[in-house]
């Protein structure tokens, strides 16, 4: 729980097996942001797409109007929307081939890929799974595609 107290670790192997048990929910809390975050992108993308925020609080309201009302920056709204419409509506890219990899490096790719073939973008995606791989090392591996 987020109120439970972490006792303090006295020894080198209490401090490495807290380490890892930290580490191991620090990916777990991560891959659930990221499922959320493509899961917003969804959402946001079609909210976008069919004008919804006019129908949801029986008035019409401009985009910025509306996501300043749900507290979503429009700016946070453009990087979920791009991701969703390149990887998933353009390019068709099955969810399962995105979920483990850095949205933040896909999403400064998108300049790069675009025109690129499906296979290209795949390859892209792959080293965006790459935890060791830099944002300028990704953008120039892709940049080579």
């Amino acid at each position: 729980m987020i109120t439970d107290k972490i006792k303090s670790p006295n020894s080198s192997l209490e401090k490495t097996k807290l380490a890892r048990k930290l580490y191991e929910e620090i990916k777990h809390i991560r891959e659930i942001r990221d499922f959320a975050g493509w899961h917003l992108s969804k959402i946001l993308y079609y909210f976008d797409k069919f004008g919804l925020q006019n129908y949801l609080f029986g008035k019409a309201m401009s985009k910025n109007t509306f996501y300043g009302e749900i507290d979503i920056p429009i700016s946070t709204v453009f990087y979920h929307t791009s991701l969703y419409e390149f990887y998933i509506i353009e390019n068709n890219i099955d969810f399962n081939l995105l979920k483990d990899a850095t949205t933040r490096k896909l999403s400064r790719g998108i300049p790069l890929l675009k025109g690129k073939s499906k296979d290209k973008i795949i390859k892209a995606v792959e080293l965006a799974k790459k935890e060791t791989l830099s944002l300028s090392d990704y953008l120039t591996e892709i940049k080579d595609l």
